[in-house]
């Protein structure tokens, strides 16, 4: 489609790509407009990983396109020179390529022809991405010979382009694996002796393996390639970002394990671990009692088969998805430390070295027993001892691996929690160009539309540019004309700077030509409100922009940086412009204190001194001095330095880990009022059995009749049904029990009694205590002695409930929130944004249990027989906590008791 030169502008001195039509081409219609298309749709992409377009001309009446100079080397270069391309220098190279190609789809460009020719290489090592140019038709981009050599697009593109279907950008994903194949392998991932051939293996054959290829190739990357190249579309990633993610761990070498993360995984799969244990333990008795040979079966057979079932959860999920459930949760992966990715035996090596305590101990347990005058505890305790034993090589030089890990050549990397919500772009609706008298029509072949807004220089005016159908930027240079841009500035090509495109002038006045950001001032941005995730992706940005070693600086650290020249583009990246747009007048301070007055900008708005609501607990030292609140840095560098390392952190809390802080709350909640519940009951069981049975002895004499009811005459029917009325009551526990203490006559009574009322009901058993009342007392006997009422639940309901509501405030007092915000790596701030003190804390635990503390009065006010009224506050409670749950998953920061208690939960 042309001849690309390396060309200088004679007005600038900036070197270009100049790429021109050839003679022979400017004369078919198609050909032109496909040229002109592809300078339209480049020179509407604005990213450092796209081949940036500066213009159209025309040279010697051939149209012409001036583009960025990348260099002359392309990724076809590398492949052609047949030498192996290092694997985690490939997988960096796609990655970038993945950044440009996701950069044109914001911009509504489908690229339809990613290959590796059209990948170039620049001096700095980086790749980028150019030629958006194809046709529909791939006729005139397939370069065959006989020899069967490169044949050019063909060898890149989808089965569906192929078919001619429609396309999406899951077809340039297509591309980008079969490129990554080829840059791995050193060879096209199809080819033929014919254009013919090369098609129909596309359409009918699978890729193939680069593994058989080059062995070295890990296997988990081999299968993110062939991922990406799946025929059917709907099996390939979804967009970039998750094929880059699904790359990102070929590149660097992850971090070890946040230890605390560690332990929370740890303590999650602990209790997994337990509710396997028990549903193999269960299922094995139910097994050996079915075949009758339980009584056969060794106690410790229950103990090895739950561990048998743990050890095999452990391999499976660790072996061939890299992590447990809690290890997945946290951002927790186990991998080999020779290859960096999971490995089934290393994975189930290090399973086998873990719960080998745990065998043997067991196995040698009736030995244990026998030896030691000890606790029968000990043999349990001794597994977990060994375990801690384990722990004792966790070293940071070795990356905190543990003997089990040593011994099996494993490590435990932290990558990003599934909480760790990613930074999304803060966008504002762009500024719309004002029109102004004066203006000049037009500015070389520019079209002036209006003023976007006035600087010391002169009007900042919006055009544009109809040879390639984009808006511009035109900086007037009428109130100080001064020199022109130098050679650095005209050639910087940064995301956070503008691009220079030409200059022009007219009538004594210079006009700067810049690309058009879109977006609004940064001013706008702080009045429609910023959360942390935007502020610190802005902070970061700028203090990048502002770093001393950074060549885009370009004289920031002379002159000086105010709030109005920063700007924030359509794509809600942060731009520093070369001029402040405004009335003035403008404060311009060194970058360094620029960087601390933007923040406490962003924080809390201009002149303010504090720190925002929603920080991060792991920030706060970083912004304290950034802002001025404790030491400054020393220079904007460190600065940076400070930022960068936050970029791994979580930034906001997500949905998904309050939701599960709040169930594991709530279960353990629930599990520890069960049991302090039945503590209690246990309790008053106890006092009362010894009641119980004595009452039953008692009404079980053979001389009750006489002994006891001889003042009030004798026995009659109806005395005796409501004595045997008592007994069946007083029975039921043991109605299938010989009762020793009983005489034959008396056991003989208990069975009638037993078969006469087989199941008394409470009412029943009142009136027939009361039939007796009279003449037990006539006997000597008080009526509690044969009959009392049920003991009443409500006093050991109430005691545990307020036993729970005070531990959740002792505990929320000493661990600053509570136990499970502790474990889920949470924090909790006031209102002016400083953490939250122990007491307010502590208050807000007593406000999420005021419920209970409301039902438990209730509870006392009420009537022992107000049952009926009962139910209905148990279902009132339930209410309550329910909408309280549904608006804490709402707004994970914010529950109810957040706001009633004037606090925020962050990330820890």
């Amino acid at each position: 489609m042309g001849v690309v030169y390396e060309a200088e502008e004679l007005a600038s001195g900036r070197r270009v790509a100049l790429k021109i039509l050839p003679a022979e081409l400017s004369a078919s219609g198609e050909a032109l407009e496909r040229f002109r298309r592809e300078a339209r749709f480049a020179a509407a992409i604005s990213d450092t990983h796209c081949v940036f377009v500066y213009g159209a001309h025309e040279v010697e009446g051939s149209p012409a396109i001036s583009m960025e100079l990348c260099g002359s080397e392309t990724l076809e270069d590398r492949i052609r020179a047949r030498e192996p391309v290092p694997i985690r220098t490939a997988v960096g190279w796609m990655i970038e390529v993945l950044d440009g190609l996701e950069a044109a789809h914001r911009a509504g460009v489908l690229h339809r022809d990613v290959k590796p020719s059209n990948c170039f290489l620049g001096p700095d090592g980086r790749v980028k991405i150019g030629d958006f140019g194809l046709a529909r038709t791939l006729e005139r981009d397939v370069h065959l010979t006989q020899s069967g050599a490169f044949l050019g697009s063909p060898l890149y593109a989808s089965p569906e382009q192929v078919r001619g279907r429609e396309i999406d950008l899951r077809s340039d994903l297509y591309s980008c694996g079969a490129t990554l194949s080829a840059l791995l392998t050193g060879t096209p991932p199809f080819s033929g002796q014919n254009l013919g051939e090369v098609l129909a293996r596309i359409l009918s054959e699978s890729p193939p393996k680069p593994r058989s290829i080059r062995p070295e190739i890990p296997r988990a990357l081999e299968r993110v390639v062939l991922r990406a190249m799946a025929k059917d579309p709907r099996r390939r990633f979804r967009d970039h970002a998750g094929f880059r993610a699904a790359l990102q761990g070929f590149v660097s070498e992850a971090p070890p394990g946040n230890m605390g993360w560690r332990f929370v995984a740890s303590v999650i799969d602990l209790a997994a671990g337990v509710g396997i244990y028990m549903v193999l333990a269960i299922g094995l008795w139910f097994a050996s009692a079915r075949s009758g040979h339980f009584s056969e079966l060794p106690s410790a057979a229950f103990a090895l088969s739950g561990y048998a079932g743990v050890f095999l959860v452990l391999a499976l999920c660790e072996g061939c998805f890299g992590a447990t459930f809690g290890k997945w949760l946290m951002g927790q992966r186990v991998v080999a430390v020779s290859t960096g990715h999971r490995s089934f035996p290393r994975a189930a090596l290090r399973a086998g070295v873990f719960m080998s305590p745990f065998v043997l101990v067991q196995a040698l347990r009736p030995a244990l027993l026998l030896a030691t005058w000890t606790s029968p505890y000990i043999p349990f305790v001794i597994p977990f001892l060994i375990v801690l034993a384990f722990l004792a090589t966790l070293r940071r030089r070795n990356g905190y691996r543990a003997v089990h890990e040593l011994a099996s050549g494993t490590r435990v990397i932290q990558v990003p929690p599934v909480f760790a919500r990613r930074l999304r772009p803060a966008t504002a609706s762009s500024r719309r160009p004002e029109p102004e008298m004066g203006l000049p029509g037009t500015v070389g072949t520019c079209q002036v539309e209006g003023v976007i807004g006035r600087t010391p220089l002169g009007p900042l005016m919006r055009g544009r540019d109809p040879g390639l159908g984009r808006t511009v930027w035109i900086q007037a240079y009428v109130e100080s004309p001064g020199p022109a841009l130098d050679h650095a500035r005209r050639s910087l090509a940064r995301v956070g700077r503008l691009r220079w495109l030409h200059s022009h002038t007219e009538q004594g006045v210079r006009y700067e030509v810049f690309e058009d950001p879109g977006g609004a001032g940064f001013s706008d941005m702080i009045r429609a409100g910023l959360d942390w995730p935007q502020t610190y992706r802005f902070l970061l940005a700028l203090a990048e922009e502002l770093s001393e070693g950074n060549p885009a600086s370009s004289g920031f650290a002379g002159r000086g940086v105010c709030l109005e020249q920063l700007w924030i583009d359509r794509t809600g990246n942060l731009r520093v412009l070369d001029e402040p747009i405004g009335s003035g007048p403008f404060r311009s301070v060194p970058p360094l204190e620029f960087l601390g007055e933007t923040a406490r900008t962003m924080c809390l708005g201009s002149g303010a001194t504090g720190l925002p609501p929603d920080l991060p607990h792991h920030a706060e030292g970083t912004m304290r001095r950034i802002c001025g609140l404790g030491d400054l840095f020393g220079s904007v560098d460190a600065a940076h330095s400070a930022l960068a390392a936050l970029s791994s952190r979580p930034t906001a809390l997500a949905r998904r880990i309050r939701v599960t802080q709040i169930a594991a709350a709530t279960i353990a909640s629930t599990l520890t009022l069960f049991f302090m519940v039945t503590a209690w009951l246990v309790t008053v069981s106890n006092a009362n059995q010894s009641k119980h049975q004595a009452r039953l002895h008692r009404l079980l004499r053979s001389d009750f009749s006489s002994a006891v009811l001889q003042d009030g005459g004798p026995e009659d029917a109806e005395d005796r049904r409501a004595r045997l009325t008592l007994i069946s009551y007083y029975s039921q526990p043991w109605a299938s029990k010989a009762d020793a203490g009983a005489q034959i006559e008396g056991r003989e009574i208990m069975d009638e009694a037993l078969r006469l009322v087989p199941h008394p009901t409470t009412a029943e058993v009142r009136v027939a205590a009361e039939r007796l009342a009279p003449r037990v007392r006539a006997g000597g006997l008080a009526l509690e002695d044969i009959y009392e009422d049920a003991p009443n639940l409500r006093g050991p309901l109430g005691r545990s409930l307020v036993a729970w509501v005070a531990l959740s405030m002792v505990l929320a007092f000493l661990l600053r929130g509570g136990l499970s915000l502790r474990l889920f790596g949470m924090d909790i701030r006031d209102r002016r944004g400083e953490r939250a003190s122990r007491l307010r804390c502590a208050g807000r635990a007593l406000i999420l249990g005021s419920p209970l503390v409301a039902f438990v009065l209730a509870l006392a006010l009420l009537p022992t027989s107000s049952g009926s009224v009962l139910a209905p506050l148990a279902l009132a409670l339930m209410a309550v906590f329910g909408l309280g749950l549904v608006w804490s998953v709402w707004s994970p920061t914010r529950g109810p008791h957040d706001l009633i208690a004037g606090t925020r939960l962050v990330p820890r």
